[in-house]
């Protein structure tokens, strides 16, 4: 018979496993299963994140319940119950960190949280070599417009300026008389 009086309280509480990771709706393809990846690097169109996760712990485990966060999106922890996944939309490009932690049916949490390192890197045209680039280019296409209209500007100065000392030495070899006609007494 026994006795309860003599029984033990569980205080035992593994972390939670991730069993399943799916983006864009389709398994992760990785050199590792899910319950050993620490990090995932995704392109920005791969920004649908859907996470199952499981606590090894085969006493009770109907009683188990879960919370979990993903820095950078959930403000605090997000007590999920019983239920044993989540899914993310339309993440933005940039680093996440997802955490589960789970509580035995005495409801002890689990001393560490199981960690995901997410990112999500941005499309092409908005890294920063692209807009360095992009920057350098304008800066260029700038200096050379400007350097071409000063050059034009010294050009038309210059001819202006021809032009009117052409006229000037024109103008004083025309005011000079043709002949001279000297009268004597």
């Amino acid at each position: 018979m026994v006795n309860p009086s003599l029984s033990k309280e569980d205080t035992f509480s593994p972390s939670p496993l991730i069993t399943s990771l799916n983006v864009n709706n389709n398994p992760f393809m990785s050199d590792m299963t899910p319950p050993y990846l620490d990090s995932i690097i995704l392109s920005h169109d791969k920004n649908f994140i859907s996470i199952e996760f499981q606590t090894p712990n085969f006493s009770q485990s109907e009683n188990i319940v879960y919370k979990y966060m993903l820095t950078g999106v959930d403000s605090s922890w997000v007590k999920s119950g019983s239920r044993n996944f989540v899914g993310y939309t339309q993440l933005k490009p940039g680093s996440y960190t997802f955490l589960v932690q789970s509580a035995n049916n005495n409801k002890i949490w689990c001393k560490k949280p199981r960690s995901l390192f997410i990112k999500i890197l941005p499309p092409w045209y908005k890294t920063n070599v692209f807009i360095l680039l992009t920057s350098i280019c304008l800066f260029l296409l700038s200096y050379l417009f400007v350097n071409d209209r000063i050059k034009t500007f010294k050009a038309n100065e210059k001819l202006k300026k021809a032009k009117v000392s052409s006229r000037n030495a024109g103008a004083s070899i025309a005011d000079e008389p043709a002949f001279y006609i000297q009268f004597t007494k």
